[in-house]
């Protein structure tokens, strides 16, 4: 039996759409995706591309959640972009934080990374929710002074603050007192265990399973999973 890929008609993803892993195609197709005919198949390409997050799900039997938009499929293998554009912040506003998440040397930012948060129900707000396995090689940002609440507003109004509009190293004092962490496969265990609402993740892929679907029971059970959130 044929897992069902999705093709997503998002044009925030024209670029960098998810792929059939039946059919992979184009020099975007993501290097994990391979053809797949079985869920055990899907289990195994996540368990050899995917072992640094899996491995911290089977410590802690948490897992991370993505938001994701438009989306009627239950599984998803896709490129993460590096060049997201802002839906509620102004561009400008938008690129001064990519220059001071560079200033602070915090590869996660909001250009180049997926919305995670350790949540199913957060995830749920913003969109279908589904678990998800980033790439080996991924690396992550969360706000220390705000474990359980969405960061945007915090970086919003100091992005948008008049005094920072020609002071980066101002605004990146500024953003330090929101204490940004570096996340990576060796502290993710205490991000989970913290609960942490709102995480960005970059890396090259990811695959995603939607919550309560065949394709995410299967593989979750092939991957001997037990996730508590």
């Amino acid at each position: 039996m044929k897992i069902k890929e999705i093709i997503t008609e998002d044009d925030e993803f024209n670029q960098y759409e998810p792929h059939n892993p039946f059919a992979p195609r184009g020099p975007l197709t993501p290097a994990e995706v391979k053809t797949v005919n079985n869920y055990k198949q899907l289990a195994d390409i996540i368990e050899t591309n995917c072992g640094q997050m899996l491995s911290v799900y089977r410590k802690t039997n948490k897992i991370l959640w993505c938001r994701i938009h438009n989306v009627n499929e239950s599984a998803v293998i896709m490129n993460i972009r590096p060049d997201r554009l802002p839906v509620e912040m102004p561009l400008k506003a938008h690129y001064r934080l990519k220059k001071v998440f560079d200033y602070l040397g915090l590869k996660a930012n909001r250009s180049n990374s997926i919305f995670c948060t350790t949540n199913m129900q957060t995830a749920g707000d913003w969109g279908k929710p589904f678990v998800i396995f980033v790439r080996d090689g991924w690396v992550g940002t969360v706000w220390q002074s705000l474990p359980d609440e969405y960061f945007f507003d915090e970086v919003y109004n100091s992005a948008t603050d008049p005094r920072f509009a020609n002071d980066i190293p101002g605004l990146a004092e500024r953003i330090k007192e929101l204490q940004p962490l570096v996340v990576t496969p060796e502290n993710l265990d205490g991000v989970l265990y913290e609960d942490f609402k709102d995480i960005l993740i970059t890396g090259t892929s990811y695959i995603g399973l939607r919550y309560g679907t065949e394709p995410y029971l299967n593989v979750i059970e092939l991957l001997n999973l037990h996730p508590t959130n």
